[in-house]
């Protein structure tokens, strides 16, 4: 059985691979062989012959030219909505990595709260610069406060939204959330064709949302406009989901109270990116995911799909 991976090509160092990471996964599965690929190169022989892919940057035109694939494993959580119904015309099934990241993307929320909310981002804006000190902040303190008893509206309610609202109670925070189906324990629900409703006095919006046709820029100016000029908006889902010239005019009209972002929608992050010159916008080059313990548990998770591939059973974080 043939593995094409693209972990080897990673650009970023903490979810490269190697060849020394693959032992545990070869002593134990001795009839399969694992070899390199790289997407960027389109005709590659080799395609022809996987029956699995596993990484981060399949693409339609190489997926067309693997007529034995039986299954693709994202190393990640992110997948594409045309490879997704390809693979269901063809009977490919697909699994991803999305329990792996919930941590660190928690982290990076819960991080990007308090950031916001007590003003360090300005600091870091004007560190160095002359109108960097304690006189500046008499200019923008009605945006500075306390996450405690505050209202968090979650849009997308998965395994990270539910970490990062456990310690948002502790904090006596009220909790809203936006779902595809209700839950028992949080009364306060909204379907997302409501969004403009729930925006409104949240005084944290987290976008979790995944890059389908229905999301679509679906934080337009309508949707800002909608939310108080105290809120804070964060984005940690897709960057398609947000109309980013909307967005550059409800900052300029300083009709929220702050940003953070760590994806945008064109990637990777531009130096002149028109964003970046916000004092009260926050914007990482996403990496909300990174994790030093990613290998290890990518791996381990492959090894437990692997087998439960070859036994015929049921996948683990299947889509």
């Amino acid at each position: 059985m043939l593995i094409g991976c693209d972990l080897f090509s990673s650009t970023l160092d903490f979810q490269k691979i190697c060849n020394s990471d693959l032992r545990g996964i070869k002593k134990k599965f001795s009839n399969i062989k694992i070899i390199k690929v790289d997407p960027n190169i389109k005709n590659n022989p080799k395609y022809s012959k996987l029956d699995i892919y596993w990484g981060n940057r399949i693409n339609m035109v190489i997926l067309k030219k693997m007529p034995n694939l039986k299954w693709i494993h994202y190393g990640s959580t992110g997948t594409n909505q045309d490879i997704i119904n390809y693979s269901k015309d063809k009977k490919i099934k697909i699994s991803n990595s999305k329990k792996i990241f919930d941590y660190p993307v928690a982290a990076t929320a819960l991080a990007f709260i308090l950031c916001l909310s007590r003003g360090i981002h300005y600091s870091l804006y004007y560190r160095g610069k002359e109108n960097h000190g304690r006189n500046f902040y008499n200019t923008i303190y009605q945006k500075m406060n306390v996450v405690f008893k505050k209202k968090i509206l979650f849009v997308g309610y998965g395994n990270i939204a539910k970490k990062i609202s456990k310690i948002c109670k502790s904090m006596g925070m009220e909790i809203f959330i936006i779902k595809r189906k209700p839950l028992k324990k949080i009364k306060s629900f909204y379907k997302l064709s409501n969004l403009k409703n729930a925006v409104k006095n949240k005084d944290f919006i987290i976008n979790l949302l995944p890059s389908e046709k229905s999301t679509k820029e679906i934080f337009n100016y309508k949707i800002f406009k909608n939310m108080n000029k105290k809120s804070f908006f964060i984005n940690l889902g897709r960057g398609e989901t947000v109309n980013e010239k909307d967005l550059e005019k409800i900052i300029k009209k300083n009709l929220i109270s702050g940003v953070a972002l760590d994806v945008v929608q064109n990637e990777p992050l531009k130096k002149n990116y028109n964003l970046l010159k916000y004092n009260n916008v926050i914007v990482t080059p996403h990496i909300a995911a990174i994790n030093t313990s990613y290998k290890v548990d990518q791996i381990n998770l492959f090894i437990d799909n692997l087998g439960k591939f070859l036994s015929n059973k049921k996948l683990r974080y299947r889509v």
